[in-house]
C-alpha cells in the first residue's frame, strides 16, 4: 500500500500530460485497460453512485465499477 502510495504521487506530480495520468489513475482505481481508458466517456461516471458505467463492454454486459475515494477526488479537482 505504501508503494502504491508513492507511485499514485509520482504520476500526480509527473509532466506527462493530464490524459496520460487520468488514464494510469483509472487503470489503477477501476481495474481498466489502456484501450478501456482511451475510450473512456465522462458520461459513464455517476458521480452521485460514484460508480463508473461503461456502456462498452467486452462481454456486452453492463458493468458497474465502484470509484475509490481517491479517485473520486482526483477527477474533481
Amino acid at each position: 500500500p505504501e508503494q502504491v502510495q508513492t507511485f499514485l504521487t509520482k504520476v500526480k506530480e509527473s509532466t506527462e500530460s493530464n490524459n496520460i495520468r487520468l488514464s494510469i489513475f483509472m487503470q489503477i482505481g477501476l481495474g481498466l485497460r489502456e484501450s478501456e481508458t482511451a475510450t473512456a466517456n465522462w458520461r459513464w461516471f455517476k458521480r452521485r453512485n460514484s460508480v463508473f458505467e461503461p456502456s462498452i463492454t467486452k462481454n456486452k454486459e453492463k458493468r458497474s465499477i465502484p470509484v475509490p475515494a481517491w479517485l473520486n477526488n482526483i477527477l474533481l479537482e
